[in-house]
C-alpha cells in the first residue's frame, strides 16, 4: 500500500468512526445560524472577500466534510464540485445540500480522495479547508489542489496547526 493510500485509510477509518466536524443544523436552528455567521465571518470578514466572489462561478472544494459549511458556498450562488473521500460524509451532504441548498443550485459530489480526483475542468475558486495535513505528502496535495485552479482564480487554504485554520 503507498504511503498516500495508508495516511487516507488511516484518517479515514477515524473519521467513519466519529467526525468531529459534524454540526447538526438540520435539527437546531441555532446550530445552523452558528454555521452561516462562521461562514460569513470567515470569508466576509476576515478573509474580506467581496459577497459576490462566489456568484457565477465554478468553485471545487476538496474535503467537503458533512457539507455544513460547504453549503453557504451554493447559498452564495457558486456552481461547485465536492470532492469527499468519506462515502458517509459524502450521504449527509447530499442531505444537507437538498434541504438547504436554493433549488437551482448546481453541484456535484464526488467521492474520492483529492489524490485520485481527476478532471480537465479549471475552477475560479478551489477551496481546502483541514484537509492537507491529514495527507502524506503536503507538498503534492498543495500541488494537485493548484492544478485546477484557472489563471486569476482564488486558491483557499486552510491548514490546521497550533495558531488556527487560517494564517
Amino acid at each position: 500500500m503507498s504511503k498516500h493510500k495508508k495516511t487516507e485509510s488511516e484518517v479515514l477509518r477515524v473519521y467513519q468512526k466519529v467526525n468531529p466536524s459534524t454540526y447538526k443544523i438540520e435539527d437546531d436552528g441555532k446550530e445552523y445560524k452558528l454555521r452561516k455567521d462562521f461562514q460569513e465571518n470567515l470569508y466576509l470578514y476576515r478573509l474580506n472577500f467581496p459577497p459576490k466572489m462566489f456568484e457565477n462561478v465554478e468553485l471545487l472544494e476538496f474535503g467537503t466534510g458533512m457539507g455544513e459549511h460547504s453549503l453557504f458556498y451554493l447559498k452564495w450562488g457558486a456552481s461547485c464540485t465536492f470532492v469527499e473521500m468519506n462515502v458517509h460524509a459524502c450521504k449527509r451532504a447530499e442531505k444537507i445540500f437538498s434541504s438547504f441548498a436554493p433549488d437551482q443550485a448546481q453541484y456535484t459530489i464526488q467521492n474520492k480522495s483529492l489524490f485520485d480526483f481527476r478532471s480537465t475542468q479549471k475552477y475560479d475558486i478551489v477551496v481546502s479547508t483541514g484537509v492537507i495535513h491529514h495527507t502524506a505528502d503536503k507538498e503534492k496535495a498543495f500541488d494537485v489542489k493548484s492544478q485546477y485552479l484557472k489563471k486569476g482564480g482564488f486558491l483557499i487554504l486552510g491548514i490546521g496547526n497550533a495558531a488556527g485554520m487560517f494564517q
